[in-house]
């Protein structure tokens, strides 16, 4: 017989309507769904949700991006073969339980047939569902003028360790759906995928693209994205925004936005550069790899200030729990002299530091 089902877990209950309530088989009420909450509680927290960022509040980097093979918002790649394309941030038509989307833009196609978004999760954080069943579901609306190109998403993986290189190019799927143009409304919907991941993963990736849109302009939006252990959909839990901003600095650190903001305290070694010792509040997963600054930076000296030329990590002192940059001044230094970094009075002034995969 057919039993009424609770609307998210789809266990199984007592049909109160039947005349005969009192006699009714155990097997589905008890052992079913005793499999069901045994297939979709999770053993850790990675496993309910693996994604990081999932619900797109965390965007260090900034809030409009168009480099190719790039990161944008946090724990988000953008790969396309366009001539040009943007992610954005968008706080207007995002559904309940969110206050961002992102937007995923065909500025101009050229033949391009692919531009998607990517995160790959870290190896560590897979182990949780290398040799199980995962289920991937996503928000999605379209623009108006979005006429034709159809929504795809894929549940990759690859068997090197911490390996990035996952895109609709690159990585073994594992799982696939597609969405064609015409199912898709300017209202979000829900959309999932179901897959295995084989016991040879390493790492895995998920995938969310818009693909052959001949549409200059068009794009879609994308909210509440979360892959987690089992075959359910179950409804989207996002992260506090200070947990998702922790697991966020684990890869990436962005410092700065007020006029004077004192970097870190550091020592000049020649009259020219100095060492500056940047305090992190979360220890990267690595050692940091990269830095990008931008405005009016200076150190601060006994009696003066000098202005900031250049900025390096020192890779000899810096560790995953510990950065150490390089400043380069025109002079004015003394060696030993205690020196502070900090903006010149300019609120755009930031540093970036990157551990990612």
């Amino acid at each position: 017989m057919a039993y009424p089902k609770t609307p998210n877990l789809q266990l199984n209950k007592v049909d109160r309507s039947s005349p005969n309530t009192m006699l009714f088989n155990t097997k589905p009420l008890i052992d079913d769904n005793v499999d069901i909450l045994d297939t979709v509680i999770p053993l850790s927290n990675m496993a309910r949700q693996a994604i990081i960022n999932g619900n797109f509040d965390v965007w260090q980097r900034g809030t409009v991006f168009s480099t190719n093979s790039a990161y944008t918002c946090d724990r988000f790649s953008l790969f396309h073969n366009h001539t040009s394309a943007s992610v954005t941030r968008q706080e207007t038509f995002a559904p309940i339980g969110s206050r961002y989307n992102l937007r995923l833009t065909n500025v101009t196609r050229g033949s391009g047939t692919y531009l998607e978004i990517v995160q790959a999760i870290e190896t560590i954080n897979c182990v949780a569902l290398i040799g199980k069943t995962v289920t991937l579901s996503f928000q999605v609306r379209k623009s108006s003028g979005l006429t034709s190109g159809d929504v795809a998403a894929y549940i990759k993986y690859r068997t090197i360790i911490d390996d990035n290189s996952v895109s609709v190019a690159n990585g073994t799927i594992t799982g696939s759906v597609t969405v064609a143009n015409a199912n898709l409304t300017t209202s979000h919907q829900l959309c999932k995928v179901t897959a295995t991941i084989p016991t040879t993963a390493r790492t895995i990736g998920v995938v969310i693209a818009l693909e052959n849109s001949p549409t200059d302009g068009g794009y879609i939006d994308i909210a509440q994205v979360q892959l987690c252990a089992g075959d359910v959909d179950l409804p989207f839990q996002p992260r506090s925004f200070a947990e998702e901003e922790i697991a966020s600095m684990r890869y990436a650190r962005r410092i700065g936005g007020v006029p004077f903001s004192n970097f870190g305290l550091g020592q000049a070694f020649s009259s020219t550069q100095a060492r500056i010792s940047i305090p992190i509040p979360v220890r990267f997963r690595i050692q940091a790899t990269s830095l990008v600054y931008g405005g009016n930076l200076q150190l601060q000296i006994p009696g003066g200030v000098a202005a900031v030329t250049s900025l390096s990590i020192d890779t000899a002192q810096t560790r995953p729990d510990q950065i150490v940059v390089t400043a380069t001044v025109a002079g004015g230094l003394t060696d030993g002299q205690v020196v502070t970094l900090r903006a010149n009075n300019d609120t755009t002034a930031f540093l970036l530091f990157d551990a990612e995969l």
